[in-house]
């Protein structure tokens, strides 16, 4: 398993939260990253695409626009666009939503509805306790 993400390194994920579910992953994949949303998803079809699990963290559900191409035309379509010979379905992109209350308007989208009904995709909202 490989996770990658702004800062993940040092504080396991946004809030604290990804250690929570998985466990403790090796160190040596674990990747911090830049601030490039599309790179990060980029990234992470490509660890996918050789068999691993991935996991790509968008530090706020807001922030995962510039990587909706990635996610819409590259990671939903691999499977159908290479016959069937490759795909990505160990990929999950984690993008925590509506998780502070004093947000506003670029924290607390809600942006789950855009990729509801693109196939290749499957979505689930998951709560995480405290």
């Amino acid at each position: 398993m490989s996770s990658m993400g702004p800062l993940i390194k040092a504080r396991a994920g946004q809030f604290l939260k990804l250690s929570v579910p998985l466990g403790k992953p090796r160190k040596d994949r674990v990747f911090n990253t830049p601030l490039c949303e599309q790179g990060i998803v980029g990234f992470g079809i490509g660890i996918a695409v050789t068999g691993a699990t991935a996991i790509a963290e968008i530090q706020f559900a807001d922030y995962i626009f510039p990587a909706f191409d990635q996610i819409v035309n590259e990671a939903a379509k691999y499977r159908y666009r290479s016959g069937d010979l490759f795909n990505c379905g160990s990929l999950t992109i984690r993008s925590p939503w509506g998780c502070v209350g004093h947000g506003a308007l670029y924290h607390s989208q809600s942006p789950e509805a855009f990729f509801a009904h693109c196939p290749g995709i499957k979505e689930e909202d998951i709560e995480i306790g405290e």
